[in-house]
Order: structure tokens, then sequence, then C-alpha cells
């Protein structure tokens, strides 16, 4: 795969975002419309990484670590067909008999930008887990979901109702059907993606541990085609070791940092023909 100059700026966003715009960034919206993101634990933290695109072209990328939520009471779409009650993030937990618990998601699982409109981070402390007698813990999204930044005091440019009906209705439906043209290229980055949550943030990683990652990707049931975009990204990144920076790890240099490169750059193409689709008023 040729790593031209989305992956260098993607590099540059990762190395640190120079001021931040004060304007409200964009809506995003959840491009997989159906999944159950298991967390890892990791110093006090359970994260994972889920794949979003951006709706509002004609506003700025997050910053990284920008607070974004779910407005459930604005879940149910005007005009959607679909059985669905709601289209929302659930916290579900499992104990050790093996019985799923149903947790509440409102101010326990916390949503931050991750790299620019590609990716967030869904985490919840992992005292949740020892509250509730569970052994693991796992987000299930049900629809695509859109996220809706954080707003900010005296924002020159807020998100307007307006702003969110548009991003809810028109814009929300463009991006659903660029995204059922387009799955090949979001099942192989949410293949990507599902070796990078195997992986850990906070450390450098062994071979064993990425050969580990990469299998466990690789044996997603996916299309010959969806397979073939994630078996690019990982030879993309066959060269990347974190044993060189092992004794100072910096994870913007991680074969982490790699895969999320190229898992951004099968997104990025998406969100570009979504935003063509926009100007055709398709």
């Amino acid at each position: 795969m040729r790593i031209g100059i989305f992956a260098v700026s993607s590099v540059l966003a990762a190395v640190g975002f120079l001021g931040a715009a004060a304007a409200a960034p964009q809506v995003l919206m959840v491009v997989t419309p159906t999944d159950e993101l298991p967390l890892t634990c990791e110093n006090g933290l359970c994260s994972t990484e889920v794949a979003a695109i951006c709706l509002q072209p004609d506003r700025g990328n997050p910053a990284r670590g920008k607070n974004y939520s779910v407005r459930e009471s604005d879940a149910n779409i005007r005009g959607a067909r679909s059985t669905r009650v709601e289209d929302t993030m659930t916290l579900v937990g499992t104990d050790a008999a093996g019985h799923e618990k149903i947790l509440p998601a409102t101010n326990t699982l916390r949503i931050k930008a991750e790299r620019d409109h590609f990716a967030v981070t869904l985490s919840v402390d992992e005292a949740v887990m020892r509250q509730n007698g569970l052994t693991s813990l796992a987000v299930r999204v049900t629809g695509n979901v859109l996220l809706f930044p954080e707003a900010d005091k005296n924002d020159p440019n807020p998100q307007t109702a307006s702003d969110i009906e548009v991003a809810k209705t028109m814009q929300r439906g463009t991006a659903k059907r660029i995204l059922s043209k387009r799955s090949d290229k979001v099942v192989g980055a949410s293949v990507v993606q599902v070796a990078m949550n195997a992986l850990p943030r906070d450390r450098a990683t062994n071979e064993d541990e990425r050969v580990s990652a990469r299998d466990a990707a690789l044996s997603k049931t996916v299309s010959k085609t969806a397979l073939s975009h994630a078996k690019e990204a990982f030879y993309a990144c066959r060269s990347v070791s974190d044993h060189a920076i092992i004794k100072r790890y910096d994870s913007r240099y991680s074969y982490r940092a790699c895969l999320g490169i190229m898992h951004d750059d099968l997104i990025d193409g998406v969100n570009k023909e979504y935003w063509n689709a926009l100007k055709a008023g398709s």
C-alpha cells in the first residue's frame, strides 16, 4: 500500500495538534451499524477504538481528546426504516457465571476524539467492573450512531439546532448510502482496528503480541476484498517494530500507530466519497 500525503499528515497530526479551532468541530458518525466492542483494561482504564466519519465537511476536525456524546433523547431518526427503538451505544458486562448485565452508559462511558475524525476512543473506569462484579465489559453499538461534540462556552460558531437536524436526517442518510456501497473498505478498516484494539496503548509490544493481534484480526469472516484491504495495511506496517524504542516508549511511533494510519487511510477514502456526494446533492 502506498503511503502518501495522507499518511504524512496523519503522522504530523499524531505528533501534536498545534492550536485548536475556536468553533465547534464536526458531528461524527460511527461507521459500523452493528458491533460489540470488547474493552481492554490498562492502568485503571478500559477502552476500545471505533471508526467514525465526519458528517460536516464545513467544520474543523476535533482536537485529540475532544469530548463527544450520544444524544439518546434524539435517537429516533425521522424517516429511518428500522425496527430498533433507538440507535445508541450500550455498556454490556459479563460476570464470572457468564450472566450478562446492561449498565447505563450515560455518565459512565466516555467518548473522545482519537485521530481527527477517523476514530474515537470509548472508555470506562476499570472500577466499574469491580463495583458490578464483572469479568469483562463491552460497548454494544446499535445503528450508525451520531456523536455530538461537547459545547464550549463562548463558542463563536456553535452547533445550532438546524445544524444538528441536518446531520440527523439528510447528512446521515447520505453517509449511510455511501458506507453501504463501500462496505469492503469499511470492513477492511474494522479488521485492522481489531488488531489495534488487541495491542497495548501504553507500552511497547513484542513480536509475539503483534503476530497474535494480526492473526486474531485476520481470522474474522469477511469478504475477500475486505480481507485484502486489511492484509495490505498489515504489510505496509511489516517493518515497524517497537523494539528500537522499548526503553523510551513513544506511542506516536509504534506499530499500533502505524496501523492507525493505515486504518484512517481506508476510512478517509470513504469519507471523501461522502463529501463528494453532498456536493452533488445526492
